[in-house]
């Protein structure tokens, strides 16, 4: 993924796509492989990328559901674009969360 994201190019596309349906499907949490998942697929800003992240968000449920919506919000923090922008201020995040971002904002 760290390539993907460093050196994003059509081709990559399809591998991010298998790997979200992969994500989605994983009973455990790997959490370094899903940020580094959502700031890879950031890196290609179209429609096609925001659905795949609201499908995440619809998808997924309890600790599942924060965690990809942490990252999500992480990577259109990380990496700004105004097409995810409306979906950033509807990721609800707490203050628990708020402090762990710092650290994770790093990464």
């Amino acid at each position: 993924m760290l390539a993907i994201r460093e050196f994003n190019h059509a081709q990559f596309y399809n591998i991010l796509q298998k790997k979200h349906e992969e994500l989605l499907k994983e009973s455990k949490l790997n959490y370094s492989e899903i940020r580094m998942f959502y700031q890879a697929l950031i890196q290609y800003p179209t429609e096609e990328t925001l659905d795949l992240m609201k499908y995440s968000l619809k998808q997924t449920k309890g600790i599942k559901k924060k965690t990809h919506g942490k990252y999500i919000w992480l990577a259109i923090d990380k990496y700004p674009n105004e097409i995810f922008d409306n979906l950033k201020s509807k990721i609800k995040i707490d203050e628990i969360d708020e402090m762990d971002f710092e650290t994770e904002r790093k990464f």
